[in-house]
């Protein structure tokens, strides 16, 4: 890993004052971390990264400055941190009793691999169910927000936690099967309640990331997806944001990325209508018109909620960002009687 910061300047400006903890989803704190660094204690330090963490690499790349980062009295860079530590790959890899007890988890995204994580480390036996890809839709995040070696080595390594993988869907005849099923099928993209003549379908962004495209491109939405978009994006994309694009939920350095890929950005836009083939908005009390080869909607998702489970079924329900689903997921397997 290249260096950009003189290691031990950077560690002198912890204060261990937790602010970190205090603001992590998870209650990670890099402050303790750092004190176990300048113990000299790497062991344990990393010990503690992987038995607090079920996605340390991932989410050192795609976790929002907006937790722990912005409440640092003294501005560490604890996303290149916790990169650095993260070199020597050390686990503590011990040897867990089982408990007799079988899960059933469906799906392999986020939720789904933090369960197996998670569960795995209780004891019990795993079976994992993904009709599609291992690590659902971080596998559409580009690679310059998540690079595919750090992905594909994340996923590789969280595969330990997993007894039987199975790339198939899952058949609800076998239920009885498992002492519990658990859901994780994820969220759907949210529809834009937008006037249409018909003349100019708008396309999900999930659809969109899935089969990028080279053309001039409109992405209505402020957050990372319609970055996500954007980059995928061969030709010229222009994101439309309601609010200021200083308020977008994005990371610092996206900015840099926004300005060096040329990406355009519309802020204070609300979008009002489309008709012959063009996006009309108001923007500062005006109506403008605004003319693409393709419309994406990014104004994010809602749960594809599951009604009549049995007492053996349990749903985990996504939230808006990886690190906000992992602690979800972990408070509610927490929560529930296994």
């Amino acid at each position: 890993m290249v260096c950009v910061y003189n290691i031990g300047d950077e560690i002198a400006k912890c204060l261990e004052c937790h602010n970190c903890s205090k603001h992590c989803p998870l209650g990670f704190s890099m402050g303790h971390l750092i004190h176990l660094y300048r113990e000299y204690n790497t062991k344990e330090a990393c010990k503690y990264i992987f038995n607090n963490h079920p996605f340390p690499y991932i989410c050192s790349y795609i976790c929002p400055d907006h937790f722990c980062m912005e409440h640092c009295p003294t501005n560490v860079d604890m996303k290149w941190f916790r990169k650095f530590f993260l070199q020597d790959k050390i686990r503590a890899d011990e040897y867990i009793e089982r408990n007799g007890k079988h899960i059933a988890i469906v799906g392999g995204g986020v939720s789904g691999l933090t369960c197996a994580w998670y569960l795995y480390r209780k004891g019990y036996k795993i079976t994992l169910y993904e009709e599609n890809e291992l690590g659902g839709e971080l596998n559409l995040i580009p690679e310059d927000r998540l690079p595919k070696d750090v992905l594909k080595y994340e996923l590789d390594d969280l595969k330990k936690y997993v007894d039987d993988l199975i790339l198939d869907t899952f058949d609800e005849e076998d239920i009885n099967k498992y002492d519990k099923v658990i859901y994780c099928i994820g969220m759907k993209p949210r529809e834009l309640n937008l006037k249409t003549d018909g003349s100019f379908p708008l396309t999900p962004y999930n659809e969109y990331l899935s089969y990028p495209s080279e053309e001039d491109i409109g992405i209505i939405g402020g957050g990372n997806v319609a970055l996500d978009c954007a980059l995928h994006n061969k030709g010229h994309s222009t994101i439309f944001v309601r609010r200021n694009q200083w308020d977008m939920r994005i990371n610092k350095k996206d900015f840099n990325t926004i300005i060096d890929k040329k990406i355009s950005i519309v802020d204070n836009f609300t979008p009002l209508e489309i008709k012959y083939g063009s996006l009309f908005g108001e923007y500062y009390g005006n109506i403008v018109e605004f003319k693409f080869d393709k419309i994406i909607t990014a104004i994010g998702r809602y749960p594809k909620e599951l009604r009549y489970l049995s007492t053996k079924e349990i749903q985990i329900i996504p939230d808006k960002s990886a690190i906000e689903t992992i602690a979800k997921t972990i408070k509610q397997l927490k929560g529930t009687e296994l």
